[in-house]
């Protein structure tokens, strides 16, 4: 992994995110004139080296998450930091909104679904709860 993509991935928790930030490296060095510039140790012109990082972080494992609400930026910080604790330490995530979820989210990883949300139980116990439900 490259520096800038360490760099971008400590302070980004997302796809859209980390790509973003990536986006502004590009443009402050286009503005600066620097994009045919050399690195310090001879090594390649920014322009290669933010286009390998863009690869890269395209790369990345992502982790999507469906919620029924947007997250303000320090709940998508916490809930990013608290994934790659658990999950992977270079995820991305991809937050979706999903208003039919109740009470909870719904994941995709590597091409697998799961719906952790209270619609699941409630489709799934439909007709014990309408046994609960007329025996009152």
């Amino acid at each position: 992994m490259t520096d800038i993509v360490s760099s971008i991935l400590r302070d980004c928790y997302t796809r859209t995110e980390a790509l973003a930030k990536l986006r502004e490296l590009r443009e402050a060095a286009m503005d600066e004139g620097r994009a045919e510039a050399r690195r310090k140790d001879g090594e390649g012109n920014i322009e290669e080296e933010l286009e390998t990082a863009r690869e890269e972080i395209e790369k990345q494992d992502v982790l999507t998450i469906y919620l029924p609400v947007e997250l303000s930026f320090a709940q998508i910080e916490e809930l990013g930091q608290k994934v790659r604790q658990i999950v992977q330490e270079d995820i991305l995530l991809d937050l979706r909104r999903d208003e039919r979820l109740i009470g909870g989210c719904a994941l995709a990883f590597r091409g697998k679904y799961r719906d952790f949300s209270l619609r699941v139980q409630f489709e799934q116990g439909r007709e014990f709860l309408r046994g609960l439900v007329l025996k009152e």
